[in-house]
């Protein structure tokens, strides 16, 4: 188990004890921290809090005041509570109590293996194709929980959400993935094209044009149109696209 400094003891004794209040009991007979982040290690903690009446986890991150981590997270894990209620298949952590200094939040405590314990420690080829079958499941069940959303043409998703994780973490973290992210930014194109695909560019352009190809598939490509009547420059402008010298309309971006 994790250890904890002193400041940080008396700091996650004052969230227990807070959470004790709320739930109107003293009856603690455990406390333990359970994990410590490995990117955020001090800021983020889960404690496992036994009371006689039942177990609870405790999760920290003092930096949640300022991002609104753990209250966005708290108010969509009851959201999908609510929303698996009913479900007698699927089913979400109980989120219990969220504190009003959003440092901390309290679920239950399930004590079972996680289905990524059982991946990567189970010997049973069954048990893990068990796990994947009732992932995809619980992932066809969640997203019935909102309608879906329509979104912009993004070719460069991969690379973008890279950028994105990057900002996220601390800086010694992105300096220690740099070397791998850098190989993958620049292998982006080839990692986006399908492997027969790529092959077959390779084969009859060589290596370069596929290249280029390929990342030319990574741009949004432009939206051309054709005024059948009316004024193609007065279009343009309405369209805020450009006049080509055939009279056509394009957009971009």
């Amino acid at each position: 188990m994790p250890d904890l400094t002193e400041s940080e003891r008396q700091f996650t004794s004052d969230c227990v004890a807070e959470f004790l209040s709320y739930a109107n009991t003293d009856a603690t007979e455990q406390v333990e921290c359970i994990y410590r982040s490995h990117a955020f290690p001090k800021s983020r903690l889960v404690l496992k809090v036994q009371t006689k009446p039942a177990t609870y986890a405790v999760k920290i991150d003092t930096e949640a005041p300022d991002t609104g981590r753990l209250r966005d997270e708290f108010d969509l894990l009851t959201k999908l509570n609510i929303h698996f209620e009913d479900n007698p298949t699927t089913q979400v952590i109980r989120p219990v109590y969220l504190s009003d200094t959003n440092f901390f939040f309290v679920t239950e405590f399930i004590d079972r293996p996680t289905a990524v314990d059982l991946i990567y420690n189970s010997t049973d080829d069954d048990q893990v194709a068990q796990v994947f079958r009732r992932a995809g499941s619980w992932l066809n069940d969640l997203h019935s929980c909102q309608l879906p959303v329509s979104y912009a043409f993004r070719p460069k998703w991969m690379t973008d959400s890279i950028s994105d994780l990057l900002g996220a973490v601390p800086y010694e973290i992105t300096d220690q993935s740099r070397r791998w992210v850098n190989i993958m930014f620049a292998e982006a194109a080839r990692l986006n094209t399908p492997g027969w695909l790529w092959e077959s560019w390779r084969d009859a352009y060589g290596p370069k044009l596929a290249r280029d190809v390929a990342e030319a598939h990574m741009l949004e490509p432009p939206l051309d149109l054709t005024v059948l009547k009316g004024d193609a420059a007065e279009w343009s402008q309405r369209l805020k696209c450009r006049l080509l010298q055939n009279g056509g309309l394009r957009r971009a971006g």
